[in-house]
């Protein structure tokens, strides 16, 4: 690698780390969307992930046709819910762990929710539904669909193509790590891919 590339990529890895530090500051975001909505675009949410869960041939017409309209007031609803410029990746990250609470609630049996949880959750899931529409939500959904692509493609012994490599790291170029505390449930999946990858080598 010759001086000038060397220094070229140094270049693109200072201002990756300098976007990573002001991405990841401490902002104390504090707003409240239309409750109404919130609550309109999540139950809307939860209905069109059950019948995701069921299989294809299992949905009546009528689920299928109701699958397509939940979609289409989902992108109607999300279209109206205005975020404020500092909710970034590390803030909806923090809403997506904690509606985890929620998501497990939901698979207790006989689970009821308090008006306050009911409220909470409703604002959770409209603010991650939002943000994962926005050009970064897109963009880090795609750097992760690409990983698990890529992490399939070596598993099968199949080598990544450059398209595909470049795409992925432009992608982390932009987009880089949150500075956040460990995830529990993401170091599961973690610790599950290392112990596939130690599968592979040996």
């Amino acid at each position: 690698m010759s001086t000038r590339s060397f220094r070229r990529r140094l270049d693109r890895l200072e201002r990756s780390i300098n976007k990573a530090k002001e991405q990841n500051k401490d902002r104390p975001i504090k707003f409240t969307i239309d409750p109404a909505l919130a609550k309109a675009l999540r139950d809307d949410y939860q209905r069109s992930f059950e019948l995701n869960c069921k299989e294809s041939k299992n949905l009546s017409a009528a689920q299928i046709e109701e699958k397509g309209m939940l979609a289409k007031r989902i992108v109607d609803s999300v279209n109206s819910v205005r975020l404020p410029p500092d909710y970034g990746a590390k803030e909806a990250e923090l809403d997506r762990r904690r509606l985890r609470v929620f998501d497990k609630k939901r698979m207790t049996p006989r689970a009821r929710f308090s008006d306050a949880e009911d409220a909470e959750e409703a604002q959770l899931r409209a603010r991650v539904l939002a943000f994962a529409q926005t050009p970064e939500g897109r963009g880090r959904q795609r750097m992760n669909d690409l990983s698990w692509e890529l992490f399939f493609q070596e598993f099968k012994g199949q080598p990544n193509t450059p398209e595909q490599n470049n795409e992925f790291a432009r992608l982390e170029e932009l987009y880089p790590p949150l500075d956040l505390p460990p995830d529990p449930e993401d170091e599961k999946t973690s610790q599950m891919i290392r112990e596939m990858r130690e599968g592979i080598a040996g």
